[in-house]
């Protein structure tokens, strides 16, 4: 067998750098759907992705052929290949379900390491050299951008610690001897500690204890020492633990659940050896300390114990403390998503990109939200959405060159990006500002007349530009009212009856003067006043919140608060445009968690939220059963209104409020639970909907008529598919347009038909 190169296993990491800017690993969601279970199973039907894996963890095993993992190689590459083959910079399908991709990605670099060595090929080819660095960057992408917890690891179903395992021992014997550091730095207590080790990983419970009591924080505190061993004792006494039936474990980690043991000892001792070596993923595949195996024995002992075992308590514990347990909390999104949809009108674009018109729009909050999220929440429907996460002038590049995958509708987020627009003009352009209505270059009116809609955040808006002069003898712009989402997807609420202990803001801005004043009145009637700085809180990314993972734990910051203050801070010099044309967003995202709070009602964004005055009436146009629902929820919610008592018109009448709301317990609940539901009309699923229904009608405009452009097939221009129709969501869709996920459904309702009309027979 050919030696394989030392240099091979190097990997350089990218995180202490990345992780302040946008990169590949940005838009990683992972906590909400960690199974893949609630999406879409168009373009990839993941559950039987995840059968696939199960059966190339089973070819792994066999020892005399690479054949059987092979063949479950090709069949993932047919299940998700083109979803998994786009280009990293775009948000995509791939995106949504980041531990399916690392699992298809693991049994490829795995099956071709083992065909290697069983001599099915003849020698390393520098195709398997690439797919073991992409290994390597999801592997570090897992570890330190998203993060994730083992536990989440070995629960989430994609056979990911016995892939980890299969193709360490494979490492293990591609690799030369010594080639592993970590095993290089073991101490003699270590040395002893190994020859206990078994089969699947795991040591004695007494040998574990007896280990951690002799060494306790030298076993990797000592410079240059490898942590492994103190690793492998830990989870073999989380193993005991789970195995015995008991939550907790006793001995030197008494009162430690296994949770506690995995999660926040095992993993995060495992880490510090990345400081150490330049090669940290293979010392941790391929070391003789089989930590991975140890998981794998973890996961099987995990999905037998139950939840009690599990430490479901140590996990309401920490969730009473966080006010968010993501285990406990998991929302209905695709049902949520598919109601919302189906019940408001039934066609949708075909192709949609999300791009930013400036150079560093894309590593913006505003961009994660209006983009990155949106894009997800378009894909929750079934729709084809992506998002461009580099400047626009490189998609106009790429998209000029390549022709691999052209929208049919663009947003540009922030600002138009110019190229596109002067470059696709039979495509649907649609301005979404957010906040910014100066375009550098070409007169930013000049560019608004040429874009086919504009969204705007408030109900004044709505109307400035409806009655704007240009907008009015130009006519072919349409203005829609469209707010922003908020982003509480773990539906994390507090308890608003709790006695208040805790008031602040979350906000960037500073206001010296009115903080000074709410923090002398709180402290004198014994509550504590705090300011959440995300500039602080996220400094180790500049201050931005550009990931779900960073997005997660805004909202835990949040919860911290018993009540809130919301003010439209900034834009002391633009304050006219901001009261009249600024998002409330934070309002919005304070009520989402239910904390009762003091709003300031001199901004329109903050009026429409209190007032109720989103949504806008239903906009069927058929007679449906939908429609009539959609129209009955809009007279049960009319005349919903946030409490006068909490609105202030200035800042001297702050004292007041808070005096009544930290009195009043009622005052409180009646505040959570009105905000809860004025929140809810801001959910992603219902604002993802409805843009979805915009973008269809301005394409249905816009474009030519399915017909007449697929003609015929030929016409089609390279590398687009000529497509007859979009995703129409109808009972009236015509043959072929049908999404996939639709077609099953209609067959399954034809045979349901079927046999009651056969049982009536």
């Amino acid at each position: 067998m050919e030696a394989v190169s030392a240099e091979l296993w190097k990997y350089s990491m990218t995180w202490p750098a990345g992780r302040l800017s946008v990169t590949k690993m940005s838009d990683f969601e992972v906590a909400l759907d960690p199974e893949c279970m609630r999406l879409p199973r168009a373009p990839v039907d993941w559950p039987k992705v995840r059968a696939e894996i199960a059966t190339c963890v089973s070819g792994l095993d066999d020892g005399e052929s690479s054949r059987g993992c092979a063949g479950s190689v090709e069949r993932l590459r047919s299940l998700a290949g083109k979803a998994l083959d786009v280009d990293t910079r775009f948000s995509s399908p791939r995106n949504d379900c980041f531990l399916g991709s690392l699992a298809v990605s693991l049994c490829d670099v795995a099956c071709s390491l083992a065909a290697f060595l069983l001599g099915d090929v003849g020698k390393m080819t520098s195709s398997w050299e690439l797919k073991w660095r992409k290994v390597q960057l999801d592997l570090e992408g897992m570890s330190f951008y998203v993060e994730l917890p083992w536990l989440m690891l070995m629960q989430a179903g994609w056979h990911l610690p016995s892939l980890l395992s299969r193709l360490g021992t494979l490492l293990q014997r591609a690799a030369s001897d010594g080639a592993n550091s970590c095993d290089n730095h073991d101490y003699w207590a270590d040395t002893s500690l190994l020859q206990y080790v078994g089969a699947d990983g795991a040591v004695s419970l007494d040998v574990a204890e007896n280990y951690i009591i002799t060494q306790g924080t030298d076993a990797f505190s000592t410079p240059g020492r490898c942590p492994f061993g103190i690793v492998t004792a830990l989870l073999s006494v989380a193993l005991a633990v789970v195995r015995s039936g008991t939550p907790r474990a006793t001995g030197p980690l008494a009162g430690l659940s296994p949770v506690d043991i995995i999660n926040t000892r095992s993993q995060i001792i495992m880490r510090i050896w990345e400081e150490v070596s330049d090669q940290f993923f293979f010392d941790t595949l391929a070391s003789h300390w089989r930590m991975f195996s140890l998981l794998e024995a973890l996961s099987f002992a995990l999905a037998g114990a139950g939840s009690a075992v599990v430490g479901a308590g140590a996990i309401a514990g920490s969730a009473e403390r966080l006010r968010w347990a993501p285990s406990l909390q998991q929302p209905r999104r695709c049902r949520e998503y598919r109601r919302h949809w189906r019940s408001r009108w039934a066609r949708g674009p075909r192709r949609v990109l999300f791009l930013g018109g400036g150079e560093t729009t894309y590593q913006w909050g505003s961009f994660t939200v209006r983009a990155r999220q949106v894009a997800r929440g378009l894909r929750m429907l079934g729709l084809d959405a992506r998002t461009w996460n580099s400047p626009c002038t490189h998609w106009c590049s790429h998209a000029a060159r390549t022709k691999e995958w052209l929208p049919t509708t663009i947003v540009h987020v922030k600002y138009i990006c110019e190229c596109a627009l002067a470059k696709w003009r039979s495509m649907v352009h649609i301005y979404d500002p957010v906040d910014v209505f100066i375009n550098e270059g070409k007169s930013g009116l000049d560019l608004l007349l040429e874009v086919d809609a504009v969204l705007v955040q408030t109900s004044v808006a709505l109307g400035d530009l409806s009655e704007h002069p240009p907008w009015r003898v130009a006519g072919n712009v349409s203005i829609f009212w469209h707010p922003i989402h908020h982003s509480n997807m773990h539906e994390l609420h507090i308890h608003a009856e709790d006695t208040v202990h805790r008031v602040g803001v979350h906000t960037v801005h500073r206001d010296a003067m009115l903080y000074d004043t709410i923090g002398r009145h709180a402290s004198r009637i014994g509550v504590q006043f705090v300011h959440l700085d995300p500039g602080l809180l996220f400094k180790y990314a500049n201050g931005r919140v550009t990931t779900p993972q960073q997005t997660d734990a805004l909202y835990q910051q949040l919860a911290t608060l018993d009540a809130g203050f919301v003010k439209q801070s900034g834009c002391v010099t633009e304050w006219w445009f901001c009261s009249r044309w600024k998002t409330g967003q934070r309002l919005v995202n304070m009520l989402s968690v239910g904390i009762p709070s003091v709003v300031w009602g001199d901004a329109q964004g903050h009026v429409d939220v209190v007032e109720g005055l989103w949504l806008p009436e239903a906009e069927d146009e058929d007679g449906s059963a939908a429609a009539r629902r959609q129209r009955t929820w809009h007279r049960h919610e009319e005349g919903l209104r946030y409490p006068r008592e909490l609105v202030v018109g200035g800042d001297a009448d702050v004292p007041r409020a808070l005096d009544k709301l930290i009195a009043n317990a009622s005052l409180r609940a009646e505040a959570s639970r009105i905000g809860l539901r004025l929140a809810s009309r801001f959910s992603l699923p219902r604002l993802a909907a409805r843009l979805a229904r915009i973008l269809g009608r301005l394409e249905a405009r816009r474009l030519p008529r399915a017909a007449a452009a697929t003609s015929t097939a030929a016409a089609a221009p390279a590398g687009r598919s000529a497509e007859p129709c979009g995703w129409r969501l109808h009972a009236a869709t015509a043959a072929g347009c049908e999404p996939p996920w639709m077609k099953e459904a209609i067959a399954r309702a034809k045979k349901r038909r079927s046999r009651r009309r056969a049982g009536q027979a």
